[in-house]
C-alpha cells in the first residue's frame, strides 16, 4: 500500500520552508546593499534559466514514476529543455518588475516568485488535477498545497538570486 501525504504534513513542510526562506533571504539585503537592481538583471536571467532548467529536468526525469506519469504524456520529456529559456524569461520579467517598485527589489522578487508558484500549482491542481490523479496526494486539499507552493517557490527564487550573485562575481 502506498503511503499518502496528509494536510498536516504539508503544513509542517510549509513551516520548514518558511524557516528556510527566512534564513536564506535575510542576508540578501546586506549582500546587495551596494548593488543596483539593474546590475543583476542579466545574471538573474542566466541564473533563472540555469537553476530552473536543471531543476525541471531533474524533477521530470527523477520524479517521473512517482509523480509526473500520472498526469503528463510520455512525450513531455522532449519538451523539458524548453523550460530553460522559459524560466530565464520569467526570471527576467520578475526581476525587472521588482526593480521598478519601491523598496528592496529582492523582497518583491521573492514575493512575485511565490505568486508564480501559486499560479503553477493552481494549473496543476485544477488543470492537471494532480490532487486527484497522483495517488500519494489524494488526501491533500488545495489550500495547504497552494500555501506550501508560495514558500517553496520563494525558496527556489531566493536560490536563483544567490546563484545570480555568484555568476555576477565570476
Amino acid at each position: 500500500m502506498q503511503q499518502r501525504l496528509t494536510n498536516q504534513e504539508v503544513w509542517i513542510a510549509t513551516l520548514l520552508f518558511v524557516v528556510m526562506d527566512i534564513l536564506i533571504l535575510s542576508p540578501l539585503p546586506f549582500v546587495l546593499r551596494k548593488t543596483s537592481a539593474l546590475d543583476l538583471l542579466q545574471p538573474i536571467g542566466s541564473a533563472s534559466a540555469l537553476f530552473w532548467g536543471m531543476l525541471v529536468i531533474l524533477f521530470l526525469f527523477c520524479g517521473w514514476d512517482m509523480y509526473y506519469r500520472f498526469f503528463y504524456p510520455t512525450w513531455i520529456h522532449w519538451l523539458a529543455p524548453l523550460d530553460i529559456p522559459l524560466y530565464g524569461a520569467i526570471g527576467l520579467g520578475l526581476w525587472w518588475l521588482a526593480s521598478h517598485l519601491p523598496g528592496a527589489s529582492i523582497f518583491w522578487f521573492v514575493l512575485f516568485g511565490g505568486v508564480e508558484g501559486i499560479v503553477e500549482h493552481i494549473l496543476g491542481i485544477y488543470g492537471f488535477r494532480i490532487l486527484d490523479k497522483v495517488p500519494w496526494l489524494k488526501d491533500v486539499k488545495a489550500l495547504p498545497a497552494l500555501v506550501f507552493s508560495f514558500f517553496e517557490y520563494g525558496f527556489y527564487w531566493t536560490l536563483v538570486v544567490w546563484l545570480a550573485i555568484g555568476l555576477r562575481n565570476l
